[in-house]
């Protein structure tokens, strides 16, 4: 008989604790006659680790999940594809010319464009959908369960319909356009 452990969250007054317990069997004659049980609160690790878990695949910027957790979501997306299980497709956006709003408002306005983008590829995807920021201006929009090419084309409309509406930020008021590469992975396919 040895040791085991557990970990819970314990949530009292609206305050989430985690707690780590190892459980000692006590053993007397070869038979185990009682268990010490020591507790330690693992609270501020296990935030800290979700932390630097939520650093390391999240965009800062945009609060997208990055290049990283997108890889990951696209490997297991194109595996269930491939098993037949479901379809997906994959939508590769760029904000058009910018560059250009980079070099003519500043890098600032540059990044509300970004935001403001992230939050509309947002807002018309399902929340079973993953929108993802790559680098710069790319960003990429995987689908899952997807059922048609109708479907696939009707998120593209979506996503042009709600970039075509001029960008608000400060003092300017844009034009943005995006470029839209979709790519359809079916079943066995």
């Amino acid at each position: 008989v040895t040791a085991s452990q557990c970990e819970h969250e314990i949530v009292r007054k609206s305050q989430t604790r985690i707690v780590h317990s190892t459980f000692l069997p006590q053993m007397r004659g070869g038979r185990v006659v009682g268990v010490y049980i020591l507790t330690t609160d693992a609270t501020a690790s296990r935030m800290h680790e979700r932390s630097l878990h939520a650093l390391a695949h999240t965009d800062p910027l945009t609060q997208l999940p990055n290049r990283r957790r997108f890889e990951q979501a696209l490997a297991g997306a194109a595996g269930r594809a491939r098993q037949g299980d479901r379809d997906c497709a994959l939508l590769y956006l760029d904000v058009d010319f910018f560059k250009q709003i980079n070099d003519r408002y500043g890098h600032a306005t540059g990044d509300d464009v970004l935001v403001e983008f992230a939050r509309r590829l947002r807002a018309v995807v399902r929340s079973s959908d993953l929108v993802a920021r790559l680098a710069g201006d790319e960003f990429t929009v995987l689908l899952h369960d997807v059922r048609s090419e109708a479907d696939v084309e009707r998120v593209a409309r979506k996503i042009l319909d709600a970039v075509a509406e001029p960008f608000v930020l400060g003092a300017h008021t844009l034009k943005v356009g995006t470029t839209i590469g979709v790519g359809l992975a079916s079943r066995g396919g």
